[in-house]
């Protein structure tokens, strides 16, 4: 039995069954990571890794009661706190950032008994969707060195894709979970907005920012969601909700359901290889008794736009925090204060990260120029709202062409996944097609809260659909 490749679910069964240990899983997980050192996804194990599956091994011959993760491996993206461990968002400026507490996400992963064996790449602080703008080097995709793995959590994505761990925790602001997802072929996932508590993870835009795990199937991802899902006292944004079940509407079919596609975003990918793909997996869901209906959201041309105005200005409002001075290394001996601030910010952040914070500070200079941005963006909610009233989810490309050569340009398709941001909606991606050997991803949206729903049909087209995978 080849340990790391279990899913999520099968572990945590067979561990409880006593069918191996987790000391076992560990270092298998271990030596797996460090077989693809090459992918540079992994950039720590944790020392202590292997001394946690040792007291979960003797909690079990004691007989105590083990949790919903026991026996399953998790890798956590450098944004992720987890306390007394480093998490640098994969920069210099916090390279030695020792963290003092444990993300609430984490910690309740951890309260179910799961083992945290290392830190996954990014790009840096979040800024990118290449996988290519990391402290610590460039991440390559899973399948081919010469492909991006996508951003800004492709380490994680990588990680889970080769069997380095069962789950990753990583966090999604306009695609970062579900890009470098499908561009490695797994399963990524981003709840409603609020769904997760964003409590001890590195903010970057507050109104979109999600925390989501990524695994090796939509069951996986239901489980662990309904773990880490529910109310927090430190973040204001988390729903109400205490209790939630992703998992138990995952064995119906898709008979009535009516499925939507958004007309604009069909227009964009007209010509691509992807139409063809999409248009075989239409069809299946037409033979299983899905309805197709063609739907529209307002100003969904302006959603790239829309998104970058907002997410560009609340990033540099977040990193105002990254100054030299609390949390971040320092330039040695300045003048002054002002010297301080300038010289630090200049050789901590990279030339991306000083990109977007100078867009974003320009952009809150302009009178009304970002409550017009939220202003559209509401306009898209409610329009979005009355889409849901008529269709059960929308099924669209998650991107519209594999990962691209690192020497390519990324396509311009951004508003497949930052539509799902914008409208506050759950998302998830899987793999259903694959061209010259790279996998594609499908994205299902449902409406608000609408989780259940969305698992349910893409639990269903995992499982039975096989068209176009070859």
């Amino acid at each position: 039995m080849e340990l790391n490749k279990l899913g999520v679910i099968e572990a945590n069964k067979k561990y409880l069954s006593k069918e191996f240990s987790a000391v076992e899983m560990v270092m298998r997980c271990i030596e797996n990571a460090k077989k693809h050192q090459d992918k540079n996804a992994v950039i720590e194990i944790f020392a202590d890794a292997l001394d946690k599956a040792k007291l979960l091994d003797e909690k079990r011959e004691n007989g105590e009661k083990l949790g919903k993760l026991a026996g399953v491996t998790v890798t956590i993206k450098d944004n992720v706190l987890y306390k007394d461990h480093k998490a640098s968002g994969a920069s210099s400026f916090m390279q030695n950032f020792v963290a003092t507490y444990t993300a609430t996400a984490l910690q309740k992963m951890l309260d179910e008994d799961a083992i945290v064996i290392g830190r996954t790449n990014m790009d840096e602080f979040a800024c990118g969707g290449t996988g290519l703008n990391s402290f610590y080097g460039e991440i390559n995709n899973a399948i081919c060195n010469d492909r991006t793995s996508g951003g800004s959590s492709g380490g994680s994505a990588v990680a889970v894709a080769l069997d380095m761990c069962q789950v990753s925790l990583a966090s999604d602001a306009g695609g970062s979970i579900r890009k470098p997802s499908a561009y490695n072929g797994v399963v990524g996932v981003k709840g409603s907005y609020g769904l997760v508590s964003r409590h001890g993870v590195y903010q970057y835009a507050s109104s979109f920012d999600q925390i989501a795990p990524i695994a090796k199937s939509v069951k996986d991802c239901a489980y662990v969601l309904e773990i880490i899902a529910g109310n927090d006292c430190y973040d204001m944004t988390s729903t109400t909700e205490t209790e939630f079940d992703f998992c138990s509407g995952l064995s119906g079919d898709i008979g009535g359901k009516v499925f939507g596609i958004e007309k604009n975003i069909a227009s964009l990918f007209k010509g691509k290889v992807i139409e063809e793909k999409m248009n075989s997996l239409v069809e299946f869901i037409k033979e299983k008794g899905g309805k197709i209906v063609e739907v529209e959201i307002d100003n969904i041309a302006l959603a790239n736009d829309i998104y970058q105005v907002i997410s560009l200005s609340e990033m540099s409002s977040n990193f105002a925090r990254y100054d030299g001075l609390k949390y971040t290394t320092q330039v040695k001996n300045p003048k002054n204060v002002d010297e301080l601030y300038k010289k630090s910010r200049k050789e901590g952040f990279s030339k991306e990260v000083q990109k977007r914070i100078m867009l974003g500070n320009y952009i809150l200079t302009q009178k009304g120029v970002y409550q017009k941005a939220k202003n559209i963006q509401q306009s898209m909610l409610d329009s979005a709202e009355k889409v849901f009233n008529e269709v059960d989810c929308l099924i669209m490309p998650t991107a519209f062409e594999i990962a691209p050569l690192k020497t390519e340009r990324e396509c311009l398709d951004g508003v497949v996944r930052v539509l799902a941001n914008l409208i506050k909606a759950p998302a998830i991606t899987l793999p259903f097609a694959r061209e010259n050997g790279m996998p594609l991803g499908v994205s299902v949206y449902a409406k608000r809260g609408g989780e259940k729903i969305m698992f349910s049909v893409a639990d269903y087209i995992e499982n039975n659909y096989e068209g176009g995978k070859n």
